[in-house]
């Protein structure tokens, strides 16, 4: 695991007491690098992937891979002159938004004194800050600066209402640069942030530029392009290692990439989550001939007899909420994984890249008349596909731009006036249905959707515990060019573009199968102890009754309901409470 943390006392040097706080808070990888600097700058490294690299009296410290660098040179080297170059802050996000790779780098510069810290656009490298009257303090770990805020005493440590209101409602967070702690923010992926001794300013991150659509490309040129951008994304992605692990469910993505890494010479292992009982699927059936096909090993994780919160109590605990009711399936899966390679790669990312206009034929005659119509036509049958009319999307927008605000009756009302929940949903609903113009612009809008940093920090080494390095190759920007370059018609319908590249790759069952999602939630199948979560979890962390109506919650709890039924209802709760109960008992 690679990680850093930067501390600048602005009105004193920093507390010994806090720097060995957060250097404790790197544990249990290994004692992080002190990089001297001064009494007032400590910078701490740890892990392959970060450096810290001297820039005249300053220094630019990092946690990143890079496309395309050079051998023997760690990655942050290539930020220096993007991070440090004489342009205006505007210019410095663009040339960082277009970096290809993962990365979370800060600047310090002394002669001013002041740091600029910054993130790759799709945020899949954690970066968050800390500041105090005395401090600041920057890091890729949380924990370490939630370890920072207690060494120093801080009276503000605790929950931020809006980013618990976010967590339960929304299932993350809706201001960009929230947390659910008060006094931990996020650096916004993307985004430049810069921190002088008595302010701070962000610059916004750029929008996703499209390339220019390419139309009249053959199966073949499309084929070959994707190929070559996903095979160089994963083999960039391998850092050197010759081994990875796969997660690999039985569909077109992560197979894809699967396919990618043994075409780049990697020895591959694929990992199947599989239900035998609880929701019968044959995910891992389509995983085995896949990995058969590509000469690889497979192993399948049936996960039907882990309870929900199982080893809740014993179990890493996380320092951001991270689904805390599957966090044994997610551990033992990591666990498999790294006995084979510390490098594990998802196909997260090809969903939002290759989503279709969302517009039926009815649309297409609107937009562009009889030749949108016919074009739009052509395209289904080429790909097989049954032209939708568009009447479902346009009735699904409406209802959700319709939909009121409704409290789960669990949740205190003083809480949600509190926080402005008819406001917070207002903004929700607005972003989920705000028109989105011109062509991929909705692939676009879902492939930058924040929701995905969340899920990249949610599975980061640093916040899970686990020190292994998770690849996401379809966020590369290589790959996002090729697909978004793309007409949606009718490369984009059914996957079409990323079928054809992977035709004498995987079997042909596996790049013509649909894509089938399971058939029905099987999590509240699991067993689960509602009754005895919420009460452990109260009597360790008795500040969260705020934000319950405590009678209704113990109605539901104590109905007789079945407890699957219960968990419908009151998962988010109980998920929160779960958590909080662990990190008070650490």
């Amino acid at each position: 695991m690679s990680a850093f943390a930067v501390g600048v006392g602005y009105s004193r040097p920093c507390e010994p007491a806090v720097v060995e706080a957060v250097a404790s808070s790197f544990s249990p990888w290994s004692r992080p690098r002190s990089h001297a600097v001064s009494d007032a700058v400590h910078i701490l490294t740890t892990g392959e992937d970060a450096a810290a690299v001297p820039v005249g009296d300053g220094w630019v410290v990092g946690d990143a891979l890079l496309a395309g660098r050079q051998a023997g040179e760690p990655s942050v080297a290539e930020l220096v002159a993007p991070l440090t170059a004489p342009v205006d802050e505007a210019d410095r996000a663009a040339r960082l938004a277009h970096t290809n790779g993962v990365f979370a780098a800060v600047y310090w510069d002394p002669r001013r004194r002041r740091i600029t810290a910054c993130r790759d656009f799709f945020g899949v490298r954690p970066l968050y800050f800390y500041r105090s009257r005395e401090a600041l303090w920057l890091s890729t770990l949380p924990g370490a600066l939630l370890a920072a805020a207690d060494a120093a005493g801080d009276s503000r440590a605790g929950l931020r209402p809006e980013g618990v209101f976010d967590r339960l409602i929304f299932g993350g967070q809706l201001d960009a640069g929230g947390t659910v702690w008060r006094h931990v923010e996020r650096i916004a992926p993307g985004s430049l942030r810069r921190f002088d001794a008595d302010a701070s300013m962000e610059t916004a991150r750029p929008g996703l530029e499209s390339p220019p659509v390419q139309r009249g490309l053959s199966e073949g040129a499309v084929a070959e392009r994707v190929r070559a951008a996903l095979d160089a994304s994963v083999g960039g992605r391998l850092d050197g290692c010759g081994r990875a692990s796969v997660w690999m469910s039985g569909g077109l993505d992560s197979t894809a990439v699967a396919a990618s890494a043994a075409a780049v010479g990697a020895d591959v292992v694929a990992h199947t989550v599989t239900y035998r009982r609880l929701n019968a699927d044959r995910e891992g059936e389509w995983a085995a001939r896949a990995a058969d096909h590509l000469g690889i090993a497979h192993r399948r994780h049936a996960v039907d007899e882990i309870r929900l919160f199982e080893r809740w109590d014993t179990l890493p605990v996380t320092p951001l909420p991270a689904e805390p009711e599957l966090d044994a399936m997610y551990v033992d899966i990591d666990r498999a994984s790294i006995e084979h390679s510390d490098v594990a790669m998802t196909g997260f990312g090809a969903d939002p890249l290759m989503l279709p206009e969302r517009y039926g034929l009815w649309r297409g005659l609107a937009r562009g008349g009889f030749s949108e119509l016919w074009r739009s036509i052509r395209a289904f049958r080429r790909v097989g596909v049954r032209p939708p009319l568009g009447l479902a999307t346009a009735w699904a927008r409406f209802q959700t731009r319709r939909a009121p605000w409704r409290a789960p009756p669990w949740l205190s009302e003083d809480f949600a006036a509190r926080v402005g929940a008819e406001e917070r949903w207002r903004r929700f609903t607005d972003r989920a249905v705000s028109p989105r113009r011109g062509e991929r612009a909705e692939a676009r809008h879902h492939s930058t959707d924040l929701g995905w940093s969340e899920l990249f920090e949610q599975l980061d080494a640093g916040v899970r515990g686990v020190p292994i390095r998770r690849r996401h190759p379809f966020f590369d920007l290589r790959v996002v060019d090729v697909l978004l370059g793309l007409p949606s018609m009718p490369w984009c319908l059914d996957k079409w573009a990323l079928r054809i590249a992977q035709r004498g790759r995987l079997p042909d069952a596996v790049v013509r199968r649909p894509k089938t999602p399971l058939a029905g939630d099987p999590f509240p199948g699991h067993a689960v102890r509602p009754l005895e979560i919420w009460k452990t979890g109260l009597d360790k962390s008795p500040e969260l009754g705020e934000f319950f109506d405590g009678p209704a919650m113990a109605r539901l709890l104590e109905s007789g309901s079945p407890a699957q039924e219960i968990w419908r209802q009151v998962g988010p709760a109980l998920s929160l409470v779960a958590w909080r109960a662990r990190w008070d008992s650490r």
